[in-house]
């Protein structure tokens, strides 16, 4: 992958992150910062409806396996826009493809397992950004 986007690129960008578990999200949100990406951390589905509504640059970090918002729920706060879907990156436990299926039957693009993502989230979120800009 290696795709590195210049820092006054990734500051254009809003990250929301729905991830549940507290360490995970504290990890994510401490790597893209020190990137230099603008973070929102959500906690519930009127968030993430609002941050892709008020955002310019929006793309959600989302664990697919979250309690919060069920990936159908996600799917219905974005229907009035059907294209923040390909703004929205899902990863996955690489035991749960069923997880990795659904959340492309929905419209998410970017699937990742979770140890994947996990080595470097930034350089993920610059391939996404990359992808979004090509």
């Amino acid at each position: 992958m290696n795709i590195n986007v210049a820092d006054e690129i990734r500051s254009e960008w809003e990250i929301g992150i729905l991830i549940e578990n507290l360490m995970s999200r504290l990890r994510v949100v401490e790597n893209l910062r020190q990137a230099g990406f603008n973070i929102k951390t959500l906690n519930s589905g009127e968030e993430a409806t609002t941050f892709f509504k008020n955002c310019k640059n929006p793309i959600m970090i989302f664990d697919l396996e979250n309690k919060i918002v069920s990936l159908a729920n996600l799917k219905e706060l974005t229907s009035e826009n059907p294209a923040d879907m390909e703004r929205v990156m899902g990863f996955y436990p690489h035991v749960r493809i069923d997880l990795k299926e659904q959340a492309i039957l929905a419209g998410i693009r970017s699937c990742y397992p979770r140890s994947k993502f996990f080595k470097n989230p930034a350089e993920v979120v610059d391939q996404i950004i990359s992808n979004l800009l090509s």
